[in-house]
């Protein structure tokens, strides 16, 4: 137990000095947080409220990154912090809050492993994520976690969209439960249509698409756990074009993604292994290699395992024209990746 009071406590004072290197917000009172980790019975509105702070800093730090994995030490010290707090006994609000904290942690947790294509691990986090919002009667939360468990079974390999959808009729029915302020139901009909287009069903797919625009209508900051919002939208409709195979609609709702997401990162990346899809519909083999070369250079700013696996995809799909001179110079700049 002593051994453990130690370890407790060195974590606690890692978490001080990260923080103060990391820039967290001043209002985080540290001694109030370990009095309370202390005493159970000190743990009030005032704690809670920094922990959810810290939250939020961290999805803050996660989209930022260049390598997302760089986060999961931090997120899972906080998850062990808040699952300490939630062993014992307190009011049903606070306790409904400590659950919304944990839920929204195991989705951030998700979400590093799905970058790291540990789809199994991902998953893990999203049920448990969704068991806690529903613990929490949190329902934007609760379907969240649903939409971003649809996400294993869509980018897997192969893709299920069938599994994918029957959880989005899911998230769809919680989200409708919801707060009308907030995105999650414009988030829900964004995967939708995904999901639609993987299966060819265009009208389906055009349904979701204008159910999503409706997050134009959303004017308030959202939480950074709904992680949707209209300027995700081009990309979006891009991307089911992409699975419809009709890369003439696809191109030019993509190329307005590109100017959305100027910085190298996860985002720009998703959206160049799109074009270079589409370009490939078109048969234009060395239009598809810069596109991919790109998203290479993107990948050796970070570690993104999902970017990663794209290319290599990519590069299969590009096997028959194996020979030509576009492909032999992609494959001298993939040594990159190795």
């Amino acid at each position: 137990m002593d051994d453990m009071d130690k370890k407790r406590r060195e974590l606690l004072r890692l978490l001080g000095v990260a923080g103060a290197a990391l820039i967290l917000p001043v209002s985080i009172d540290w001694e109030r947080i370990e009095d309370a980790l202390e005493r159970s019975s000190h743990l009030d509105h005032v704690v809670v409220q920094n922990l959810e702070e810290i939250n939020t800093h961290y999805w803050s730090i996660y989209l930022a990154a260049s390598s997302k994995s760089s986060v999961l030490d931090g997120v899972l010290g906080q998850i062990k912090t808040v699952v300490q707090f939630l062993r014992d006994p307190h009011t049903t609000p606070v306790h409904q809050r400590l659950c919304m904290l944990v839920s929204d942690l195991s989705q951030l947790a998700g979400e590093i492993y799905f970058d790291r294509r540990e789809y199994e691990t991902a998953q893990s986090c999203y049920v448990f994520a969704a068991t806690a919002a529903k613990e929490a009667r949190a329902y934007d939360l609760w379907s969240c976690a649903l939409v971003r468990h649809s996400f294993t079974a869509i980018y897997d390999a192969p893709a299920r969209y069938e599994d994918a959808l029957a959880l989005l009729q899911g998230a769809r029915r919680l989200a409708l439960r919801g707060d009308s302020s907030l995105p999650t139901r414009y988030w829900v009909a964004a995967v939708e249509a995904e999901a639609e287009s993987g299966v060819h069903n265009l009208p389906a797919c055009q349904d979701a698409l204008e159910r999503a625009n409706g997050v134009l209508e959303i004017k308030q900051t959202s939480p950074a756990w709904t992680r949707f919002e209209d300027s995700r939208l081009p990309a979006l409709r891009g991307a089911c074009f992409v699975r419809l195979e009709q890369p003439d609609l696809a191109e030019p709702a993509l190329q307005e993604a590109l100017r959305q997401f100027a910085k190298p990162g996860r985002r720009r990346g998703m959206v160049l292994m799109d074009l270079a899809t589409a370009a490939l519909q078109h048969y234009e083999v060395e239009r598809a290699c810069t596109h991919v070369n790109e998203v290479i250079d993107i990948v050796a700013l970070g570690s993104s395992g999902f970017l990663r696996d794209g290319v290599r995809k990519l590069r299969h799909e590009l096997e028959p024209y194996a020979g030509s001179v576009a492909v032999n110079g992609l494959d001298q700049h993939m040594r990159l990746l190795a």
